[in-house]
């Protein structure tokens, strides 16, 4: 099933600092909004304070502006949460680096983040909230 657009969801101005938490494919609908994405990281570019990684459904992004002390600590393949502002489809600011311990079930994570999104969670669950 193909990501929703963006005219699909209902208000994507969430309330209260809500980062809804996304895969790589969902990235499109999210352009200019803070999410939380989970990931793996792959490469780290030490000139210039990059990360490549992976997202739970196996899609490439970069993630931009990590502070260096974070960037210091994460090491390649260590499994993140990124807070962060979408640029594109591809590319990421970040805001906040979470290490998440040990080896995570990406397929796992992958799945419960389409469920979130399902039309019948997103608004009544996951963001229940009326801000029209």
């Amino acid at each position: 099933m193909p990501p929703p657009t963006p005219a699909e969801y209902v208000d994507p101005e969430l309330p209260g600092g809500v980062q809804p938490r996304i895969n790589g494919k969902r990235m499109i609908s999210f352009i200019g909004k803070d999410v939380r994405i989970p990931c793996r990281v792959t490469v780290k570019d030490i000139d210039h304070t990059l990360i490549t990684a992976h997202t739970s459904d196996d899609f490439s992004i970069t993630i931009d502006s990590v502070d260096q002390a974070d960037f210091d600590s994460l090491q390649v393949g260590q499994c993140v949460e990124v807070v962060a502002t979408v640029v594109d489809e591809n590319n990421i600011i970040a805001n906040t680096l979470i290490a998440m311990p040990g080896d995570i079930d990406f397929a796992i994570v992958d799945a419960v983040i389409e469920l979130i999104h399902q039309e019948r969670f997103f608004r009544r669950i996951f963001v229940p909230f009326d801000y029209a």
